[in-house]
């Protein structure tokens, strides 16, 4: 291997080890790793090594960016859902001289409350789904 292509691999902060394991390297922030042969590394030119590289790296911010952003829709949904049961559950502790209406409301509250839960469970599936395809 030239010296050149040694120099970017230090400057990445990819780790050699013993044959047959590859040239591994990861971004700060992110668990997953990219390998890199040694045969790969001779018979590619660096500037497409480089560029492999920083298409990575954009995939990596890519894949921060949606994990921030999913958090931040996680966060909002918890919070809708722990203020309207709350809202639900004052409804339903205040029971003198309810009328039919006010158990109709009640009963609408608990009703949209399900719903709520339930967009959350399918949105746990859909990550669970999602974590299981990365992985494989």
């Amino acid at each position: 291997m030239d010296r050149e292509k040694e120099l970017w691999l230090e400057s990445i902060g990819a780790k050699a080890f013993p044959e047959p394991i590859k040239y591994v390297y990861m971004f700060p922030g992110y668990s997953g790793a990219f390998n890199l042969s040694e045969r790969y590394i001779d018979e590619t030119p660096i500037g497409e090594l480089q560029e492999t590289y920083r298409r990575n790296g954009e995939f990596v911010a890519l894949i921060k960016e949606r994990g921030r952003h999913e958090m931040a829709l996680w966060e909002k949904m918890e919070s809708i859902v722990e203020k309207y049961a709350g809202l639900v559950e004052k409804r339903i502790s205040n029971t003198e001289n309810l009328s039919g209406e006010d158990l109709r409301d009640i009963y609408d509250g608990i009703h949209s409350l399900g719903y709520i839960v339930a967009s959350l469970e399918r949105l746990y599936r859909m990550e669970e789904e999602k974590a299981a395809l990365t992985e494989d």
